[in-house]
């Protein structure tokens, strides 16, 4: 990349065609940028998927699948699933003007133009929709999800009724859009139809057992995908790798706490390790919401009465597990981490204290082996950081489960939270 200087990519005949104007992610075979196209004098946004060939020893069979993948794409319209506008192998990114000429191979690029989806993702989305509403308007989202899936499976989307895998979901992958629709982005384009490959990629809780043993990507590894969507957007986290873990946190939540056991059968089929006992994506969905719907009913929607607040010894001491907002969080993370010596705990309490973060909402969550504490954080350009840790010790120690991170990302990493939190 050329520092200071505008960067464009396009196909042979116009190597400028697009302005890639902000980086919005990446991993270690392709980046995710946002970028303009000038079409009839005005610019238009779009996203611009970049495969750097130079993971790959055979340009010309990757180049060639790439193409294949994101022409079978193209047939692909449906609300839930973004658009595909063309696809290319083109100079690396380069300045404006002149583009790049005489480059070899081993420099060229792959690229894919998609249509630019303006919302969240639910990642994100579920940060700033939690509580009761939250889970209800998250498992909606996910029956637009499972319809489009459905569709991909079946084999509907194209005109030869092979059937699509989208081969790497995850709350990364779909998003929320402005209008409150949801859409699938991101499709792993080396792995779109059932086959296995010798490299396995995926995101961790979310790819299918045998994504990493096998390589297999096929429609009941979407279905295990998509089942833990469905586990994040009831608990705010991945799915565990035990089936007894997952039942357990799963069948903890206030919505799913009377569900029988037939539905519970059914609904921890979607994470078999036996992809033949994993049901369709709508009939899944149509079991855990049924089954949350009977639950939610039970549960009295009203938090119950603060009680006036106590000293921050005395609240350590007794544990309060109700939620807290504004002022009474500032208190609460207080009481919770100002002892705080290790990991997270004492992260986050050392960011509060350095006034370029405030703490906006400090929560807790019933987990299998215990209850873990929460808090969201926003700095002063209006970032946020979400922390979820186990706190030891009567405080005094503490260790990382997950953050989220209002660019998008998510980690179980100490030292990239202590990046995200350290002043800029």
């Amino acid at each position: 990349m050329v520092s200071g200087q505008e960067l464009c990519v396009g196909p042979a005949d116009r190597p400028d065609k697009y302005r890639l104007v902000h980086l919005e992610g990446s991993g270690g075979e392709a980046s995710l940028w946002r970028a303009e196209v000038d079409l009839a004098g005005d610019p238009e946004t779009v996203a611009v998927k970049v495969l750097d060939p130079r993971h790959h020893e055979d340009l010309g069979r990757i180049s060639a699948r790439w193409a294949e993948q994101a022409e079978l794409l193209r047939f692909i319209t449906h609300p839930a699933v973004v658009g595909v506008r063309e696809h290319f192998e083109g100079d690396p990114p380069h300045p404006a003007v002149t583009g790049r000429t005489g480059t070899t191979a081993s420099d060229r690029a792959l690229y894919l133009v998609m249509n630019w989806v303006a919302g969240l993702p639910l990642r994100d989305w579920l940060v700033l929709h939690d509580g009761r509403e939250g889970t209800v308007r998250a498992l909606r989202l996910l029956e637009q999800v499972a319809d489009a899936l459905d569709m991909l499976h079946a084999g509907r989307a194209t005109p030869s009724g092979r059937p699509v895998v989208h081969g790497d979901l995850s709350p990364g992958n779909v998003m929320v859009r402005d209008d409150g629709r949801a859409v699938l982005v991101d499709f792993g384009l080396v792995r779109l139809t059932s086959h296995r490959t010798l490299a396995a990629a995926g995101t961790p809780g979310f790819a299918a057992p045998e994504v990493w043993s096998r390589g297999e990507y096929s429609p009941a590894a979407d279905r295990y995908g998509f089942a833990a969507l469905g586990f994040y957007a009831m608990t705010g986290t991945p799915p565990p790798a035990e089936e007894a873990q997952i039942a357990e946190q799963l069948f903890g939540h206030p919505f799913l706490v009377h569900t029988p056991p037939g539905q519970v059968e059914q609904i921890l089929a979607g994470f078999s390790a036996d992809p033949a006992l994993r049901p369709g994506v709508v009939e899944w969905l149509r079991t855990l919401r049924g089954a949350a719907s009977t639950s939610a009913r039970t549960v009295a929607p009203a938090r119950p009465p603060r009680a006036a607040p106590a000293p921050p010894a005395a609240r350590r001491a007794t544990t309060d597990y109700t939620e807290h907002m504004g002022v009474d969080a500032a208190d609460d993370v207080e009481a919770q981490l100002a002892d705080c010596r290790t990991g997270p705990g004492e992260l986050v309490w050392s960011a509060l204290l350095s006034r370029h973060w405030a703490v906006v909402r400090t929560w807790w969550t019933s987990r299998h082996s215990g209850r873990t504490y929460h808090v969201k954080l926003r700095d002063g350009l209006g970032d946020w950081v979400v922390v979820e840790m186990w706190l030891r010790g009567e405080g005094t120690s503490s260790r990382l489960v997950w953050a989220n991170g209002a660019g998008g990302s998510m980690t179980e990493c100490p030292t990239e939270l202590a990046h995200w939190l350290a002043p800029t």
